[in-house]
């Protein structure tokens, strides 16, 4: 049917008011896909143009706010249809937003952003669960596009993972009044930065973000995307965040877009809202990002090329593929590890870009409360805010001694170099290094510990008074014991005694060796645990610096090399500040045996210190000023009895057959028992294994030694 036949001319001409000899011509108007209708109505030499568009629905008090066309009428086509009437010449001073234009993108953005915060402030929210049934949804899009052939398990899985986490999102936030509207329903007025709709095209509740995304896809194709879609999002939390600040908005819903609920909401919504519309447009770039999503369910494209952008420090190339593949190696407990490896063309040239991710997805229970304790958080703040604050002050240590990061989403994924294809090796946790290889790394820390003192001295020269790393980022160093449960500590705490008196009695030989008995180097410790937890808090009299703060074997990846091996530290979710030397003293007690340390200790420390003081005078500071050597064997003796407590019980785990450890964080009953109930059967599980004997024994003597020599 053409647009001429959709309505009676009698009727025309009694709904305009028509009177003499008229003329009635309606047809597409150019300007659109052909949605829109032009009537040019000519009556005694007076030509009129209005402009028609369906009515898609009713229309509700609030929407008429600044951000609707009002329509002159609303006429009815022979079909019943409703449609709207708009003069042609209210609408002449706007254009109608174009696709892949980024100012007119622009200009919507901000006006759904006020429109966005007028809602909330009216009160037109609700927090019943948005329209979200994935299942279906995903039916009704493979069912229409030719995605190929996909593993029934991983699709199955992805859609459980896809609705339990829109489910999540939607549970408890506030939803708005979605807004959503077609191409040709869009006008922006450049010259004021206003935007105005036709129409309202929905009625439905979904969470802010939701209709963001709905407009950017609706109005950008791939190629643009890949350009500008992290600016564009970013200008709009940006933009709603001062929106909600400067209307003083209650602190529960200004919460709802801090970063961690941004990109929660970002990771979900993208693919939903990417369903949402291949049911409704044709799209072949949107069918490829999606296809790869069924293929990498843990990734989005978009943000795939933020890693590319910040990779090749370009947005000009040509994505061909990506893939991630899960890495059968795992030391740490808190994540999944993949590779993750994107074929793209860039300056002419074809390559694949090798890189590392670990997606935080906790198996169970241990782990999630492990999670909850924030070393997201402090990894993230390592690559995203002290790297770039070091090389602020002109200190790049931190890029020599760690990977490049690419991409870091709180509580979901890191993405990094993948240092093995510059030929390092990651160590099992209960490796054992000889003198080189410790040598390797303390020479690390010192260069480590030298930046944090190097960034401290210029922060001091330019404030004219003492300033340190802790007071400059307090919400990440400064001690919270506040949030520990007391009880939970409690426990631990016995529960260690516990195995530590196990390891005693299964070493009759060390305790005659030193003339003591069990009960008397129980009391002992117990009058010590202030002592022995001194690595905790920053001194108030020894020097403190920026500390990895989990400094062992599995937290470092080593380029072979049999007089001088090259380290690379790993694994900073729990970086901290406090003294030093704690950690180059627990280090070298965790990852040597006793024959090593009795031989090589002194020799490692002056090593140690001697890298630390060179550093420094590169950096054109005096280490006796900075950091004198009496000063660093002062620190040596205070934290040394901690260092060797800590080593003891962090070695009791980690020197497990890992086997046996991967076994025991996976399954919660299995940890709390031997952590929480059992301590003394978890020592007796290692027992069996002559490396886990040989440690723990050489741990026992040495703590033994400091005790008895007081």
């Amino acid at each position: 049917m053409t647009p001429a036949t959709l309505f009676d001319p009698d009727y025309l001409n009694k709904t305009f008011s028509l009177k003499g000899n008229t003329n009635i011509t309606i047809s597409e108007w150019q300007r659109s896909s052909g949605k829109l209708l032009l009537c040019e109505t000519e009556c005694e030499c007076v030509k009129y143009d209005y402009i028609l568009t369906e009515q898609l629905s009713e229309h509700h008090p609030l929407w008429n706010r600044d951000f609707i066309f009002n329509p002159d009428k609303i006429i009815q086509s022979d079909q019943g249809r409703k449609y709207l009437v708009f003069e042609k010449e209210k609408l002449d001073e706007f254009v109608l937003v174009e696709k892949n234009n980024r100012e007119h993108l622009t200009v919507l953005l901000d006006n759904l952003v006020t429109r966005q915060t007028k809602y909330i402030r009216a009160g037109d929210t609700k927090r019943d669960t948005a329209c979200g049934d994935i299942k279906n949804l995903i039916d009704n899009v493979l069912s229409k596009s030719d995605f190929g052939e996909f593993d029934k398990g991983q699709l199955q899985s992805t859609i459980d993972r896809l609705q339990n986490d829109f489910n999540e999102l939607v549970k408890g936030h506030f939803l708005v009044r979605s807004f959503f509207t077609p191409e040709d329903n869009a006008f922006v007025k450049l010259e004021s930065s206003e935007a105005r709709f036709l129409q309202q095209c929905s009625g439905s509740f979904q969470p802010p973000l939701y209709e963001t995304l709905s407009l950017i896809f609706s109005f950008t194709d791939e190629n643009f995307r890949q350009r500008h879609f992290k600016n564009l999002i970013s200008r709009y939390f940006t933009k709603t965040k001062g929106a909600w600040d400067h209307f003083l908005l209650a602190e529960e819903i200004r919460r709802h877009y801090d970063r961690r609920n941004q990109e929660n909401h970002l990771r979900v919504l993208l693919p939903v809202v990417k369903l949402q519309l291949m049911g409704q447009v044709s799209d072949k770039g949107l069918t490829v990002n999606l296809k790869n999503f069924w293929r990498c369910p843990l990734l989005n494209q978009e943000d795939v090329y933020e890693v590319l952008h910040n990779k090749l420090d370009s947005d000009r190339y040509e994505l061909h593929n990506y893939e991630l593949s899960l890495l059968s190696e795992k030391n740490g407990h808190l994540g999944q590890y993949y590779r993750l490896n994107i074929e793209v063309k860039h300056d002419g040239n074809v390559e694949v870009l090798r890189l590392f991710a670990k997606f935080l997805i906790a198996p169970n229970e241990t782990g999630q409360q492990m999670l909850k304790m924030g070393p997201a958080v402090h990894e993230d703040f390592f690559y995203n805010t002290l790297v770039p604050f070091y090389a602020s002050h002109d200190v790049d240590t931190l890029l020599n001694i760690a990977p490049r990061c690419y991409l870091t989403r709180l509580y979901w994924v890191l993405i990094l170099d993948d240092l093995r294809e510059e030929n390092f090796e990651s160590l099992k946790p209960d490796s054992i290094l000889d003198y080189p290889g410790l040598k390797s790394v303390v020479e690390v820390l010192a260069e480590y510990h030298a930046a944090s003192f190097t960034v401290e001295a210029k922060l001091s020269q330019s404030e004219g008074r003492s300033v340190t790393i802790m007071e400059t980022f307090p919400q990440i160093f400064k001690p919270n014991l506040s949030v520990l449960n007391l009880d939970q500590v409690k426990t631990l705490v016995q529960s260690y005694l516990d195995g530590l008196k196990r390891l005693m009695t299964l070493c009759p030989d060390v305790l005659t060796k030193y003339h003591t008995n069990i009960d008397e180097l129980l009391d002992n410790i117990s009058e010590r645990q202030a002592e022995g937890m001194r690595w905790m808090v920053p001194s108030e009299k020894h020097r403190n610096a920026v500390k990895h703060g989990d400094v062992y074997a599995g937290n470092m990846m080593f380029k072979p090399d049999p007089h001088h091996p090259e380290i690379k530290l790993v694994d900073f979710q729990t970086i901290s500040y406090g003294v030093p030397t704690f950690e180059v003293l627990s280090f070298i007690y965790l990852t040597s045996s006793k024959e090593i340390r009795n031989k090589f200790m002194d020799r490692l420390l002056n090593d140690y210190y001697e890298t630390l003081a060179r550093h420094l005078r590169d950096s054109h500071l005096d280490p006796d000023e900075i950091y004198p050597r009496t000063e660093f064997n002062d620190s040596l003796d205070f934290i040394k009895y901690a260092s060797v407590y800590g080593a003891l019980r962090y070695a009791h785990l980690m020197h497990l057959n890992p086997r046996f450890r991967e076994e025991m964080f996976s399954d919660t009953g299995i940890f709390n028992y031997y952590m929480y109930e059992n301590r003394a059967a978890l020592i007796d599980a290692g027992w069996s294994e002559k490396h886990y004997r040989s440690i723990m024994q050489g741990l026992l003597e040495d703590l033994i030694e400091l005790i008895v020599s007081k």
